[in-house]
């Protein structure tokens, strides 16, 4: 099974079938984003940047769940939230003895800035979301955890200085179809990306967004992507019956 990202990035034949005008809709979407704060000017060196804005989104959730600021949250809970997005930003890194230099003060302070402004951009925008949704696997894609999610909308946060992209959009209308696929949303009708470093927002109707992007709508997407997982991991499953272990034929 391969994560939610890489079937993103790497299933283009699915993406070029479902979404082939997905860089037009991207450029919509860019043009019709909303501003709700102003860009935030950080100093983060660009190698621990990942690292910053992991950490900034799990001390949002923290807070969401303690109902509470970012200032006031405890110290031991802070600890564990660096500790553990450290821990997940090392999965992704190559090499076994790879390791993250511990995040200094200026670095910690931004941390804290970003989360606090992911915050303010939730009560802004009127929602408390429940934030790192797990998600069941589905085909060939493996469980995963949504940024943030409510009855009816998927929040994408991304926190680099760019707009936003169509990786994405991708992105969420996986979570979207997980979602539902295991039940634990009924329908989900809006995709809403977060950037609360530049402080925008890109906001739509799912089958608004499908629609820009190639003509389908929610249901239809939905069936195509169910089919398409479950039909690639059937075919590699016949493969891996085929080949021995050694690599030859049986």
């Amino acid at each position: 099974m391969i994560s939610e990202r890489t079937f993103v990035s790497l299933h283009r034949d699915f993406w070029r079938a479902v979404m082939p005008r997905s860089e037009h809709m991207t450029r919509l979407l860019n043009a019709s984003r909303t501003t709700l704060l102003p860009a935030y000017d950080g100093r983060s060196n660009s190698d621990n940047r990942g690292l910053i804005n992991e950490a900034a989104t799990r001390l949002t959730q923290s807070a969401l769940i303690q109902h509470c600021s970012i200032s006031t949250l405890p110290a031991d809970r802070k600890e564990l939230v660096f500790s553990e997005a450290m821990q997940f930003i090392e999965r992704f890194r190559t090499g076994q003895d790879y390791h993250i230099d511990s995040l200094d003060k200026d670095e910690i302070d931004e941390c804290n800035e970003i989360a606090e402004r992911l915050l303010e951009m939730f009560r802004l925008i009127e929602v408390a979301p429940e934030m790192f949704v797990r998600v069941p696997g589905a085909g060939i894609i493996d469980a995963c955890d949504v940024d943030a999610a409510t009855t009816d909308t998927v929040f994408e946060i991304k926190a680099g200085n760019r707009n936003c992209r169509s990786e994405d959009i991708r992105q969420a209308l996986v979570y979207a179809a997980l979602l539902e696929l295991s039940g634990q949303i009924n329908q989900v009708r809006v995709v809403e990306v977060l950037n609360p470093r530049l402080g925008w927002r890109v906001s739509s109707n799912i089958d608004s967004l499908l629609e820009m992007s190639g003509g389908r709508d929610w249901a239809s997407f939905r069936v195509e992507f169910e089919n398409y997982i479950v039909e690639t991991r059937h075919s590699h499953q016949v493969i891996d019956q085929i080949i021995k272990p050694g690599g030859g034929m049986r």
